[in-house]
């Protein structure tokens, strides 16, 4: 019985080893995957949820993620040397370049309410942050369109190896079929999850990013139309736009000032120039004192 057992044990082994050697990679990293959450899902049953459970879990489910991506990315290679996959991939960077810049003056323009033409730095600089948003979200479609269109292939595959007869009959890779189905769900559950709890925290991320990178880089200090620490951004000859921080926050707003009254402010600062304290330097003509240092 001994010896039987252990001989069933040397060809399972065998076997096994055989498999793992011709077996692609995602096929290998899927197999882990799989065994992972299976296994987690197994001390749950018996010990209970267990924070150490769940990251076992989650460490499996994104091996299993990233063997679809990787077969993914295998498929769109194959895709990328026909004619056509270069010029939709192309068409599809260019648009992609196209939402982004669009998306980056929304979100400039929601954050400063200035227009954001005159803010053409900022919208570049934040155009790329937008292009990752956009990957993510349209990963989620991709993962729809993927999905079905591996479901029919599976099923068809199956029917012609089931019922086809001649040429038209060609074994199945069931293999291939597994790792697919089970790393689109994969896929479409870890992009769901980050995409909600990062969505709302990105957007906060990209509109402070905005107003920082205006208020520090769109702005100049030391203009005749600034009172005390402002910042200023020439919109027309008679508009500028003007930002302060404050204790709230960096804070944006339009002040008319034209180039002549600028070039007579900046005159009378340099000819009487006797009053060294710092109330006299930093308070507006109306009287109004504002005392926020910029960041």
């Amino acid at each position: 019985m001994e010896v039987a057992t252990s001989s069933l044990r040397s060809k399972l082994s065998a076997s096994f080893r055989a498999w793992w050697e011709t077996a692609s990679r995602p096929l290998r990293i899927f197999t882990v995957g799989g065994s992972t959450v299976g296994v987690s899902v197994l001390l749950i049953q018996v010990s209970g949820p267990d924070r150490l459970i769940f990251g076992l879990m989650a460490a499996g489910g994104i091996l299993l993620t990233a063997a679809f991506l990787l077969d993914l990315y295998h498929a769109a290679l194959r895709a990328w040397e026909w004619p056509l996959g270069k010029i939709v991939g192309t068409l599809g960077a260019t648009m992609v370049v196209a939402v982004s810049m669009a998306l980056a003056s929304v979100t400039v323009k929601e954050a400063t309410g200035i227009d954001p033409e005159h803010l053409s730095y900022a919208v570049t600089f934040l155009a790329p942050l937008m292009a990752g948003f956009l990957l993510t979200a349209g990963t989620m479609l991709v993962v729809v369109g993927v999905f079905v269109w591996f479901v029919i292939e599976s099923v068809w595959g199956v029917l012609r190896w089931r019922f086809g007869s001649g040429t038209d009959a060609k074994p199945v890779n069931t293999d291939k079929v597994l790792i697919r189905l089970v790393g689109v769900f994969a896929l479409a559950l870890t992009t769901a999850v980050i995409f909600d709890i990062g969505q709302h925290s990105y957007n906060g991320v990209l509109t402070t990013t905005a107003r920082r990178f205006t208020y520090h880089f769109e702005m100049y200090p030391n203009d005749a139309c600034a009172f005390g620490g402002e910042r200023v951004r020439r919109l027309t000859d008679d508009m500028v736009a003007v930002g302060r921080s404050t204790d709230q926050g960096l804070v944006f707003e339009q002040r008319p000032c034209a180039l002549g009254e600028t070039a007579q402010a900046t005159l009378g600062r340099e000819s009487v120039g006797t009053d060294p304290s710092p109330e006299a330097a930093t308070s507006p003509p109306d009287g109004r004192v504002d005392g926020d240092e910029a960041l």
